[in-house]
């Protein structure tokens, strides 16, 4: 009997080896299941940011090319700002716009009367001077006038024209044009 007791014991024993044995190779596994799991979806997210930074490095080259274009229109916008800026004198120069005209109604064929500095006026950032003047010329020649004082290399504003026809068709007609004149406040021009 006690050897039946002692072959019990160890049998129980035994048992309970297994048992935990069982119990630790069950808990292993449901560790490494779980361990599993959390590499896959570890995993998953590692190949989404492969594919992003794949995606990004394709477009890098775009991206260059649009950073080309940008660097360049800004390029063609600062120049044009400056050429702007140059075309606002700092006062009205009515002498100088005086010679171009000059030029202008030369080369068109229309005589130039009247001239007349105005008063100056303060427009905000930009002020002008306001210049009368008399044309006289051929129809034509002093609508290609009007059309040239976009090639004088400052800004300008015709704010008035009155065109008297010819009495005969051999004369001239005469125009009577209000001109403003910009320039550039003291603060504006730096």
């Amino acid at each position: 009997m006690i050897h039946r007791a002692a072959q019990n014991k160890l049998m129980f024993v035994g048992w309970s080896t297994n048992a935990l044995g069982a119990l630790a190779v069950l808990a292993i596994g449901v560790s490494a299941y779980q361990a599993y799991g959390w590499l896959g979806s570890e995993r998953e997210m590692i190949e989404a940011r492969r594919r992003d930074d794949l995606a990004l490095m394709a477009r890098a080259e775009q991206v260059r090319a649009e950073h080309e274009t940008a660097t360049s229109y800004l390029a063609s916008l600062n120049a044009q700002l400056t050429d702007l800026k140059n075309r606002l004198p700092s006062s009205p120069q009515e002498a100088e716009f005086l010679a171009q005209l000059s030029r202008l109604a030369e080369h068109t064929g229309v005589r130039l009367k009247n001239f007349r500095p105005g008063q100056v006026a303060n427009a905000g950032s930009v002020n002008t001077c306001e210049v009368q003047l008399s044309l006289v010329g051929q129809f034509a020649s002093i609508c290609k006038l009007f059309g040239g004082l976009a090639d004088v290399p400052r800004f300008l504003h015709v704010a008035r024209v009155t065109l008297a026809g010819p009495q005969s068709a051999s004369d001239a007609c005469t125009a009577e044009v209000t001109i403003n004149l910009c320039f550039a406040a003291a603060a504006t021009k730096q």
